[in-house]
């Protein structure tokens, strides 16, 4: 893979840094254990309700093969794609219950 490469994650800023720290996340070139390495820039999230999260992604670095790379969290919480995902099955649109932010168009189809 190559220089750079995106790792998603969850959207838990502290379980992200527990698990860095642990030595739990795993480099996607080699398989050898990712350290922290600073920090890229901040980005809002979607949360529950009208709510935005900001997070701010870790970058870090394999101590094995040295490659870099970005913890990218995720864009919408667990509980809004969760949300989203139930109300599409059920057939809900952007414009109905739950409302436009949790079925978004990009993501789910709805419309």
């Amino acid at each position: 893979m190559p220089e750079g490469t995106l790792i998603t994650v969850e959207v838990d800023a502290a379980e992200v840094e527990r698990r860095l720290r642990a030595g739990e996340i795993t480099c996607p070139s080699c398989a050898g254990v990712l350290t922290g390495w600073g920090f890229g820039r901040r980005r809002r999230l979607w949360g529950m309700g009208e709510a935005l999260i900001e997070v701010q992604p870790r970058r870090t670095r394999c101590s094995s093969c040295a490659r870099t790379h970005v913890l990218l969290q995720r864009a919408d919480g667990v509980e809004v794609v969760g949300t989203a995902l139930e109300a599409k099955a059920q057939g809900a649109g952007i414009g109905g219950s739950p409302p436009v932010w949790a079925v978004r168009r990009r993501r789910f189809g709805a419309g």
